[in-house]
């Protein structure tokens, strides 16, 4: 390894001096942040401070495994070496079948926490889409290769510094070039990656326009769901006259057999664990499955993160769409949660004899099961679950347009089983989900059809529509994008179709809708949400949280009324049209759009959208907030009394970031005096906790409760930390960071030390939460107790 401050500092001046000749980044601002770090020699001197020293131990000498080993062995040691920050990493790769042989692989990421697990997550499910992959998945070395990864480096730029963090790629010509280079290589397996990746991308792949294009079809009913079944299996040779299935409405499944019986699932997977543990084969935590065998659905996934529904964990997006415990069956393919290999930094696929065991105890599991779609979601998810005669019964099914593979389990001519390949659950909404979002939902209706199990199917396109309007808005209002042209083409292929559907086909129309929110687009875009038709209450799973804060009088009732006009006024141009290109006619007014195109979103979440710092109510909502702001002001020392009591509230801003602390804030201002909640990073005390008697047990260590006042100049004059002894800042500082980390009532008040307040107004209140009503406690014992008890049992701290 050469000296690395000479290397560094011959780079950085050949960047700031222009010497680099490449129209790929000459925009980027390399000379205007080494200017601002202080200069080449300044700017070279932090990048080497910035590299871990038992890196820079490695200068001068021939890198051995046992040496990177040994780094890879100390940072384990550390409590967080993968930081949510900008840093660079290398995965260098080994073989148990030669101890010499190691191949590197060097990246950086902006989240280091974030893209460590995703190259776990992909070499353990055997992805080889990149030559990061391919040499560390390579069939040939299945079982045998680790990837080993270890921190190079970590910076933090100065404050005075704007840098953007999104990682820019190399233009697809480039990439072709560098990787033609590889055919010199002197390793075989890298001089043959040019052409296994020219195969691969010649490998037929659906845009994602025309993916985004099918929900302008016409969704498919069920007897169009079955039709179309029997189309793709009508194609196959030996299926052509279909003598099996006599009738198109009608899918012939075979009887189930009197050995099925329902699994005691708890116990068949503790015979599975513990043959795993046998034999060495856990990479990772096992994951109990969620379901039931007699379910008509199961789901099997390679790996992806999931979610705490109370005592259940699913991947977002499941439950919401109707996936319960009691409708389908949802397992991992290894049975177990795979991110990195337990006390270490390291990731490997599993060993043949691994796979056989998981492929033997899936068709176990499904052959004393009850399903009849199975959807695989991933590649090792297809290999263990599919026997040699299931693949010989392959067929293309095509869905409004969508192509999907599927395999077909039959038995004397009626069908089984059938397996479905399919994209895996969404874990993020990113504008470029839309093809999934799409390709999701138009299989989840396919299986609700042959299963006859009712889902919620527009649940993901809902989600996206949702989440791509708030985020717009509010990067238009702070200023990170600028204003949408009023031009239909303009809007994001998802929302235009959205709009299409509500009636909004022409420029015209969407430039009506920005007129009615004083010339933007967006902030129409998001009034138009709240002004559809909500969910009636109890229409299935709710689909997002609801907003801890009512909010009332954020957007004016003239614009509403205005908005509402104008979608009325737009449907009413659809009405003598029976059919048109955007599918199904959105209905007038009275029954203004189909429950499957109701939002399903509480309307006090858009509202956080909309809503601005500045933007003032003019009414006290309800006695609850006049009786919040007395006690804050009885509470909180040397503060102002307001003479003018109603005037001046501002409903609480969104969440925010302070300096120090990287949690949630939230404000309520009353004049000139400022409230502001705290909350430190996992694992960290607030240095000036509410409660000061809580442990290092306890989340509540971390919140802080800042209180300040501020003189016409807006800067702050008076500012205190208020503070408390007793038992009940214990439970309630808990409770907030729990609330904060989104964990839901019911876990929450299943803990010791924990407050919950259920406003007693709420109908309906499920059985757990009931105790809470008008506000309790839960106590060391595990018993609850009211807010004014004389004598709780909480343990004093030591």
């Amino acid at each position: 390894m050469p000296e690395m401050g000479p290397v560094i500092l011959s780079l950085v001046q050949k960047l700031h001096r222009g010497e680099f000749k490449d129209t790929l980044i000459e925009h980027l601002a390399y000379r205007s942040v080494i200017e601002a770090v202080g200069g080449e020699k300044d700017f070279a001197q932090m990048a080497l401070n910035a590299i871990d020293p038992r890196v820079l131990a490695l200068q001068g000498k021939i890198i051995t495994v046992e040496m990177l080993d040994r780094i890879r062995a100390s940072q384990m040691q550390e409590l967080d070496p993968w930081p949510h920050s900008n840093g660079g990493y290398c995965d260098f790769i080994t073989d148990s079948r030669d101890t010499d042989y190691w191949r590197g692989y060097v990246g950086q990421a902006s989240v280091l926490a974030i893209r460590i697990p995703q190259h776990c997550s992909a070499i353990r499910v055997g992805k080889n889409n990149t030559l990061h992959y391919h040499i560390v998945t390579n069939p040939s070395a299945a079982g045998y290769r680790y990837g080993n990864f270890i921190r190079l480096w970590i910076i933090q730029f100065p404050n005075c510094i704007q840098i953007s963090t999104k990682e820019a790629e190399l233009a697809p010509r480039v990439r072709g070039e560098f990787t033609k280079l590889l055919e010199g290589s002197t390793d075989p397996e890298i001089r043959e990656w040019p052409s296994i990746r020219a195969q691969q991308k010649h490998q037929p792949n659906a845009s994602a326009k025309n993916l985004v294009e099918t929900q302008r079809c016409p969704r498919l009913s069920l007897e169009e769901n079955i039709n179309a079944l029997y189309t793709a299996i009508q194609s196959g040779k030996e299926f052509a006259e279909m003598v099996f299935w006599p009738s198109k409405e009608k899918i012939p499944w075979a009887p189930h057999g009197s050995e099925i019986q329902p699994l005691d699932l708890k116990a068949w997977f503790e015979g599975v664990s513990n043959w795993l543990l046998k034999n060495h084969c856990t990479k990772s935590d096992l994951a109990i499955l969620v379901g039931t065998t007699v379910a008509s659905v199961g789901i099997m996934l390679d790996s992806v993160p999931s979610h705490d529904y109370g005592e259940i964990s699913l991947p977002w997006g499941l439950r919401e769409s109707g996936f319960t415990d009691k409708n389908s069956l949802i397992w991992f393919a290894s049975f177990q949660k795979y991110k990195l290999i337990p006390g270490t930094f390291q990731a490997s696929m599993p060993h043949d004899a691994d796979t056989e065991f998981f492929s033997k105890s899936t068709h176990e599991l499904i052959g004393k099961s009850s399903l009849r779609v199975i959807l695989l979601c991933g590649k090792l998810a297809e290999k263990i679950a599919l026997t040699e005669q299931d693949l010989k019964q392959n067929f293309t099914l095509e869905l409004q347009g969508v192509r999907y593979e599927i395999w077909l389990r039959l038995r004397h001519h009626t069908i089984e089983r059938i397996f479905v390949r399919s994209p895996a659950p969404l874990i993020k909404l990113w504008s470029n989900k839309g093809s999934a979002a799409v390709k999701i939902d138009v299989l989840f209706r396919f299986v609700s059809a042959v299963s006859s199990t009712r889902l919620s199917t527009t649940f993901y396109e809902s989600a996206l529509t949702v989440a791509l309007v708030i985020r717009g808005w509010d990067d238009e209002r702070s200023q990170r994008i600028d204003p949408l042209e009023l031009e239909l083409g303009k809007v994001n292929p998802t929302l235009r179709i959205w709009l299409e559907r509500l009636g909004f086909r022409e420029d015209n129309h969407v430039r009506r809708l920005a007129e009615c929110t004083s010339g933007s687009l967006r902030l129409g875009l998001l009034v138009l949400l709240k002004v559809l038709p909500r969910a009636p209450p109890g229409v299935g799973p709710r689909k997002i949280p609801q907003s801890k804060t009512r909010r009332r009088g954020v957007i004016s009732p003239e614009t509403m009324q205005k908005v509402r006009l104008l979608l009325k006024d737009v449907q009413k141009e659809l009405i003598s049209v029976p059919k048109t290109e955007g599918g199904d006619i959105i209905k007038p007014p009275d029954t203004l759009v189909s429950s499957e195109d109701t939002i399903l979103v509480d309307e006090d979440l858009i509202m956080e959208a909309v809503e601005h710092g500045s933007v003032t109510i003019k009414d006290f909502d309800s006695k609850e907030e006049r009786l919040m702001i007395d006690r804050l002001q009885k509470k909180t020392p040397n503060t102002t009394e307001d003479t003018n009591p109603g005037k001046g509230i501002s409903a609480p801003t969104s969440s925010t970031f302070s300096t120090q602390l990287s949690e949630s804030t939230r404000r309520l201002q009353i004049r000139r005096f400022f409230v502001k909640a705290e909350v430190a990073p996992v694992g960290k005390r607030h240095p000036h906790a509410y409660a000061t008697s809580a442990s290092e047990t306890d989340p509540g260590m971390r919140f802080g409760f800042r209180v300040s006042l501020r003189d016409d100049k807006g800067e702050d004059s008076f500012v205190e930390y208020a503070s408390s002894s007793t038992w009940q800042a214990i439970a309630i500082a808990n409770s907030f960071v729990d609330g904060l980390d989104g964990d839901s009532f019911e876990e929450i008040c299943r803990r010791k030390r924990r407050f919950v307040w259920v406003d007693k107004r709420i109908k309906n209140v499920p059985s757990e939460l009931r105790p809470f009503v008008n506000e309790a406690y839960r106590d060391d014992e595990n018993n609850v107790v009211r807010f004014n008890s004389a004598s709780p049992k909480v343990q004093k701290p030591a």
